[in-house]
């Protein structure tokens, strides 16, 4: 039940993307949305905006945190070391309050 409802809010979340993409609100949302659901590859790069586009709250980094350790083993268990390593620092300047400004752009793994 609890899975149809978060399909539910996907869409009015994206649709309101389209229409504010400088507005760190939907990504924050969505990306939000995308870890309770445990999309953490799709919920990265939003979270990552969120921070830049004035979302840093505690919440939002915790959210980005949990979502690049989960995806940072993940990528270990396939062997791909270097690229897990990358994130695992990403993780730990965010665990750490790194300004908005130094968080990768979206397209970056």
């Amino acid at each position: 039940m609890i899975e149809g409802r978060y399909s539910e809010a996907e869409a009015p979340l994206r649709r309101y993307l389209e229409r504010a993409p400088k507005d760190g609100t939907g990504p924050q949302r969505l990306g939000h949305l995308y870890v309770l659901q445990k999309r953490y590859d799709e919920a990265i790069p939003l979270l990552r905006s969120a921070l830049r586009e004035g979302q840093d709250m505690p919440h939002v980094r915790e959210d980005l945190d949990e979502a690049l350790q989960v995806r940072a083993r993940e990528l270990e268990a396939r062997g791909l070391v270097a690229e897990a390593e990358s994130l695992l620092v990403e993780s730990r300047r965010v665990q750490q309050g790194a300004p908005p400004s130094e968080v990768p752009r979206a397209g970056r793994r």
